[in-house]
């Protein structure tokens, strides 16, 4: 018994002992960040419905309806809008397709023929793939625009003789920054 005593009261020693550190940016980094429920605590995200589609955004992000037909929206990353020169950006473009002929794969060429007249054109991937129900044809791509090494992401989506192109388009040195939070934008988009 003394000694069951003695390891309690050792055990209580260096436990009393730990020095508590209460910084929140080293308690921030040691959360898993892999966790979605502890993620969406420190990073909430917020839902945008609008002309049949849902999709979900970070609360940090800026997000604008837009005027202008065709393009639904266009968001920016946190601290993007504003700043001279290029401001990395995601939007939404919704096309009518009236012959309801084109298939995903068409509309992959036509871009791809399309972008390949930039300067140093680079397709890095264009694929197929499935988004819940959706097919959607996934393109990642390099162009220089106006000076800018840029570097897009795209998915496009067929429903309903409506095309939806959704484009995360950013600097190259910028672009992996924002690259998580632009696949869960892409991959919680929904038909409603």
């Amino acid at each position: 018994m003394k000694l069951v005593l003695v390891f309690l009261a050792f055990a209580c020693i260096l436990t009393c002992g730990q020095k508590v550190d209460n910084n929140p940016n080293e308690l921030g980094n040691k959360i898993n960040m892999g966790s979605k429920e502890k993620n969406e605590s420190i990073n909430p995200w917020t839902k945008f419905a609008k002309s049949g589609i849902s999709i979900d955004f970070p609360e940090k992000w800026m997000v604008e309806e837009s005027k202008k037909p065709k393009l639904l929206l266009v968001a920016f990353p946190e601290g993007e809008k504003g700043k001279s020169g290029f401001n990395d950006n995601l939007n939404i473009v919704i096309q009518y397709d009236s012959s309801g002929k084109l298939t995903l794969a068409n509309w992959a060429e036509m871009l791809d023929q399309g972008n390949s007249k930039h300067d140093n054109y680079k397709l890095i991937k264009s694929e197929e793939k499935k988004l819940g129900n959706l097919e959607v044809h996934e393109l990642i791509y390099n162009i220089t625009r106006q000076n800018f090494d840029l570097r897009y992401i795209q998915y496009l989506i067929i429903k309903d003789k409506k095309v939806y192109n959704l484009t995360f388009t950013a600097k190259q040195s910028t672009y992996d920054a924002n690259l998580s939070d632009v696949k869960r934008i892409f991959d919680s988009f929904e038909l409603v």
